[in-house]
């Protein structure tokens, strides 16, 4: 470990009952998180892994760890701008990121019976409001002014732009945080590689796409789900759309049975929000349909189509906000409560078409019908 500066001199040992003011909020909190990584061995493989350190006897890191109520789509991602020597390693890591892994760790289950102890107290210590652990809550000043403009056709400038896109990159990460805790598994957002290596990439990839198509979008990987959870907020729409896609089964020859192999799997839902949307090969375009009304005419989402095969279909939840789109905590709330009910609803009773195992041919149920003299006969 490198030789520290000359004016650190020396520190308190972090302590699970830190005897600090009580407005030293950060400093307690700070300790009894440290004080409970050195005693509960899996929770620190955990945290520690993320920063692809592995825990031995104890782990030593020779770097600069930052944690704030500010999220990072992984520790090598600092939220800020930071000054540090090029030689020393910068992470960060969100306290929600620190008490979704305690959560998600305590419903796995510890073994040793004292660390399973001292990780609730501390799941329940830093959940409580006086530890000052903070979700996102809302975009920034600019959020209504973008919205208002690109509803008269204004153009979108870089400089809003970019800190709203930095700002759903917020939201982005304490949303697939939040859903991991509310479905007990890890949430991760679909990236490219080199948008995980480079966030600038991903901020100028995002900022286009609003100056575009006026959307801001993120893909959620649920473990062991039929496809991710894509999530588009539409500024000139001024709505939230939900979704996942499946392919049609390759199986079922017509279209009424492809699609009907889909509503199988979907409940019957009230009102006009869910859609079926259809694809189709080549250029020719999309089809929509409600759910509602795809239950009663199933044959409106092909009827133009003629005898082209239906190829797969998009199940999407649309809510449409109108003015309260605008509003900056309304639409941090809406798109929280739009995940969790799309995927209650619809997203985890969605399969996946598997291909069939192979059966055995009635005419070759018996060994004798496969024999060389029988094939040779065949012929």
């Amino acid at each position: 470990m490198s030789k520290l500066p000359e004016f650190v001199k020396s520190g308190e040992r972090a302590r699970l009952f830190p005897i600090l003011s009580q407005s030293s909020v950060e400093g307690r909190t700070l300790s009894i998180f440290l004080a409970t990584l050195v005693r509960v061995r899996p929770f620190a493989e955990r945290v520690l892994g993320q920063l692809g350190r592995k825990v031995g006897a104890w782990t030593t890191i020779d770097a600069v760890v930052t944690i704030s109520n500010q999220f990072s789509l992984a520790p090598s991602h600092h939220p800020v701008s930071v000054n540090i020597p090029k030689q020393v390693e910068l992470f960060h890591i969100s306290w929600m990121r620190v008490l979704t892994e305690a959560y998600l760790l305590l419903n796995e289950g510890v073994d040793d019976a004292d660390q399973e102890y001292i990780l609730n107290e501390f799941k329940r210590f830093i959940s409580h409001e006086s530890a000052g652990v903070e979700s996102f809550t809302q975009m920034p000043a600019g959020w209504s002014d973008m919205v208002k403009t690109i509803q008269v056709g204004g153009q979108v400038l870089a400089k809003p732009g970019k800190e709203i896109v930095q700002a759903w990159h917020q939201e982005c990460q304490d949303l697939s945080l939040i859903f991991s805790r509310q479905i007990d598994a890890g949430v991760t957002q679909k990236l490219s590689r080199a948008q995980v290596a480079d966030p600038n990439l991903r901020v100028e990839k995002d900022f286009e796409r609003l100056r575009r198509e006026h959307t801001l979008v993120v893909e959620l990987e649920v473990p062991d789900a039929a496809d991710s959870v894509k999530v588009c907020a539409d500024l000139g729409r001024r709505t939230i759309s939900v979704s996942m896609s499946l392919g049609a089964p390759t199986d079922k020859k017509g279209n009424h049975a492809r699609l009907n192999w889909l509503l199988r799997q979907l409940p019957k839902i009230e009102g006009d929000e869910v859609f079926i949307r259809a694809q189709w090969p080549g250029t020719s375009p999309w089809t929509q349909i409600a759910l509602n009304k795809a239950l009663e005419k199933p044959e409106f989402l092909f009827a133009d189509k003629g005898r082209m095969v239906l190829l797969g279909f998009e199940v999407v939840r649309v809510t449409d906000l109108g003015q309260r789109f605008a509003q900056r905590q309304t639409i941090i709330k809406e798109l929280e409560e739009s995940v969790p009910e799309f995927w209650k609803g619809i997203g985890q009773n969605l399969r996946k078409w598997v291909k069939p195992a192979p059966k055995v041919k009635a005419d070759r149920s018996e060994p004798e019908a496969v024999s060389p003299t029988a094939i040779s006969d065949e012929e």
